[in-house]
């Protein structure tokens, strides 16, 4: 996996919640959660005092524990105050922090920006593995204001595979809304082409869902899917659903708080693989389909720890 993604301040992805800061301007464009890249007209965070050192703090615990292999910030956009250079300190508690060193061994400052709106990436070598990192401003133009984002990725430890392609997870602890006629057609396993090649509904209709039990307690930081082997028939898109005793089910939310509506496949062999930020602490999932291609036909694999 390329460790130079966006990890998720200007697509949500980082809630409002995980981010934090040393102070905030009155203005009302000049919170924390204003300090997204690429955020409106104005906004941005805007530090409520003019001193060195003022900060803001991105988590990714809610994402898990990150390797952070850059940063990107900008300036306060339609008016001419941001920071022309800054530290970086990381921490895994959120308390103790470190503060990324230059070769020397000194305290290393970060070349901001030049103007209010020019994105300026800086590269981290060598990267930093994370939970908390802070931006804490050195020097400014009109005035301490920032939008950023950090790039780098997900550590990989809790993207396991969780057996339905390796028969870990047994059929008994697969269960069905429906399907197709007979038992032919009872095989969501990713990769598999027994049978009919793929769980197929009985019913084409928005909802039709297919449930795991985990057996336990489980982590779910991703899924796969696939169409049904040999034929053209696909889902489109679907909901993700989780619970705890297999009765009580609460779906996967969006960054604005809607139902998620994961991309799915579009065509039946390609794996589309969909990354949960934040992830889902459950016993049960459920693949729950909105949309799809001549007929609901699905394999799956979940991934997690």
């Amino acid at each position: 996996l390329a460790c130079d993604l966006p990890l998720g301040m200007e697509s949500g992805h980082i809630r409002d919640a995980s981010i934090s800061v040393s102070s905030q301007h009155s203005d009302g464009a000049c919170s924390g959660v204003q300090g997204r890249l690429n955020s409106a007209v104005n906004h941005a965070w805007c530090a409520g005092a003019l001193t060195p050192g003022q900060w803001i703090q991105v988590g990714t615990v809610d994402l898990g524990h990150a390797t952070v292999s850059g940063v990107i910030t900008q300036g306060r956009r339609g008016t001419a105050q941001y920071v022309t250079s800054y530290r970086l300190s990381f921490s895994e508690d959120g308390n103790s922090w470190t503060t990324y060193k230059d070769r020397d061994g000194s305290d290393k400052i970060f070349t901001g920006n030049t103007d209010r709106n020019s994105p300026v990436t800086n590269v981290l070598r060598p990267p930093v593995s994370t939970r908390y990192i802070r931006f804490a401003a050195q020097t400014w133009h009109g005035h301490v204001s920032m939008r950023v984002e950090v790039l780098g990725c997900m550590d990989t430890g809790c993207l396991k595979p969780l057996g339905m392609e390796n028969g870990d997870i047994k059929d008994s602890s697969i269960t069905y809304s429906s399907f197709y006629v007979n038992a032919h057609s009872k095989h969501p396993r990713l990769n598999t082409n027994i049978g009919y090649g793929g769980w197929l509904t009985g019913v084409n209709a928005a909802g039709q869902w297919l449930q795991v039990d985990l057996g336990g307690a489980a982590k779910v930081q991703g899924v796969i899917t696939e169409g049904r082997a040999g034929h053209n028939q696909w889902v489109e898109s679907y909901k993700l659903q989780f619970s705890w005793d297999g009765s009580s089910w609460t779906t996967y939310k969006d960054s604005d708080g809607s139902d998620k509506v994961f991309t799915g496949n579009k065509n039946w062999h390609t794996e589309v693989a969909n990354i949960l930020r934040p992830p889902a602490s459950t016993r049960y999932i459920r693949f729950v389909v909105q949309t799809w291609h001549r007929r609901q036909s699905l394999r799956v694999e979940i991934l997690g720890c």
